[in-house]
């Protein structure tokens, strides 16, 4: 059970970086929507519209990587089985 629990902790902390990186490293709040610019073919004024997405931030970061320190720690209470 420890390993399995250290294997899990260790799974964790890598695949939270691992998709942090991967969508896109935001280092401010995790963000589901963005304002993108786009220009009006007729007026060609500009304006503001909202893209959906998911952009993971720091708080994304900091849970997986407190995920795996508390799956880790719990692994400390299991003990070693006596071999007799």
């Amino acid at each position: 059970m420890k390993r399995i629990l250290r294997t899990f902790a260790l799974l964790v902390f890598v695949g939270g970086i691992g998709l942090w990186i991967g969508f896109g490293q935001n280092r401010g709040w995790t963000r589901t929507t963005t304002a993108v610019q786009e220009l009006d073919p007729v007026t060609q004024i500009s304006y503001p519209v909202q893209k959906k997405g998911f952009w993971p931030g720091v708080d994304f970061l900091a849970v997986t990587t407190l995920a795996s320190i508390a799956s880790f720690g719990v692994s400390f209470l299991f003990r070693k089985k006596n071999k007799l």
